[in-house]
């Protein structure tokens, strides 16, 4: 099932400290080191009602606002169950880039048309979930650019997979 492969494969990424610009009690810090959750929403959020799909968008805005970032093209599954770790009904797909929500036919189109618009719009990955995407990127469509950053990670895991 694609679902729990995509949750998996999320799961393959360990949290690497992020540059951004943020202040927590008035204090300013350059780092950030997401958690899992944090990269797994950052490649894919899991809703369990299309209700629910403004308040992700809005909290992901206000989110990124207090760290002084942009909201990039990010994907929602929708499906009963899906906030929980067990739950992979999925039954609908989003892309959401800058408050449209573009409804998809599966989870490999979403991840498609995501990726794409990153590259469409000249746009950078998620800070969170950069290392998913870059190897997406790399692994799968075989593209490098001067602006992929060095993820020692991801290197070692696409040659491990080209053995």
């Amino acid at each position: 099932d694609i679902t729990a492969t995509l949750k998996l494969f999320v799961e393959l990424f360990n949290p690497v400290n992020v540059c951004c610009k943020r202040t927590i009690d008035n204090f300013p810090k350059k780092n950030w080191r997401p958690s899992k959750l944090e990269i797994q929403q950052g490649f894919i959020n899991y809703i369990n009602d299309v209700s629910q799909l403004r308040e992700v968008d809005n909290a992901k805005w206000e989110k990124n606002k207090s760290i002084k970032q942009t909201v990039q093209p990010y994907i929602v599954f929708v499906g009963p169950g899906l906030s929980f770790q067990d739950g992979l009904e999925v039954s609908l797909f989003y892309v959401v880039i800058n408050h449209k929500f573009f409804k998809l036919e599966s989870a490999l189109k979403a991840v498609d048309v995501c990726f794409k618009s990153f590259f469409a719009l000249h746009l950078d990955y998620p800070t969170e979930s950069g290392q998913i995407w870059q190897f997406i990127q790399q692994y799968f469509f075989n593209i490098n650019t001067k602006f992929d950053k060095n993820y020692q990670f991801v290197s070692n895991l696409i040659i491990t997979l080209k053995k």
